[in-house]
């Protein structure tokens, strides 16, 4: 471990110094090292990762806002566990920042969106049928819990397949399994993982289930609301 420290200092003098001819004794010296021990740069990288774990724990009242976010961290380098305080999410800095900001976006949207698209549904409904349905209390708040649903699984589906497309990129494949490694590591070390019951999240054969995904897919995130 001391050595990789050392060999890491090294890199990051060269990449922090304005001097290239120090920039290239101190990665002569760090590819050295690396030779000597018979180290390669993926040791750097998991110390690296190693090092920059850390985590925040968050109480949600809705089992979709628990599923959401659960998705949100899984296709952001993060893992998501349940703890008695809420969920515990754990994984680099910058990535726990970027995960509960789109955690938050994403629900503020999917909640705009919930209830128009309930009366759109009843409208629709309604034209079909020839008059005005008059739902029970009961029918709205299944149609919300479905639609929610659905709005997560369309937000994960897609965040899914932006997640696999980062991945075939040239180092991206390692760099996943690594963090997933040390992530993994940083949990057994302190916890025991704790599973959590779910409660009633909607259903996906419900009628709003299939307008929550629609949405849910189709939000998108502008480079002006990412933070660095």
């Amino acid at each position: 471990m001391k050595i990789i420290e050392t060999i890491k200092k090294l890199i990051e003098k060269a990449q922090k110094t304005d001097s290239i001819q120090e920039s290239e004794t101190f990665m002569l010296k760090a590819q050295e090292l690396l030779a000597k021990y018979n180290l390669d740069m993926s040791h750097v990288e998991r110390l690296e990762i190693e090092e920059g774990i850390t985590e925040a724990i968050q109480k949600f009242e809705e089992q979709w806002e628990r599923d959401l976010m659960t998705g949100i961290g899984a296709n952001n380098f993060c893992k998501v566990y349940g703890c008695p305080e809420g969920l515990r999410i754990i994984g680099n800095a910058s990535n726990i920042e970027v995960t509960l900001f789109l955690y938050s976006f994403f629900r503020t949207r999917l909640s705009e969106l919930s209830i128009p698209a309930y009366f759109r549904f009843l409208g629709e409904k309604s034209d079909l049928l020839g008059f005005k349905l008059e739902p029970t209390k009961k029918f709205k708040n299944q149609f919300l819990l479905d639609y929610y649903k659905g709005g997560v699984d369309g937000i994960k589906s897609k965040m899914n397949e932006k997640k696999i497309e980062m991945s075939k990129q040239e180092g991206m494949s390692g760099l996943i399994r690594l963090t997933g490694i040390e992530i993994e590591k940083y949990v057994n070390e302190r916890y025991r993982v704790r599973t959590t019951s779910r409660r009633d999240s909607g259903s996906s054969s419900g009628v709003g289930y299939g307008r929550g995904f629609a949405d849910g897919s189709s939000i998108n995130v502008t480079r002006n609301k990412m933070i660095g």
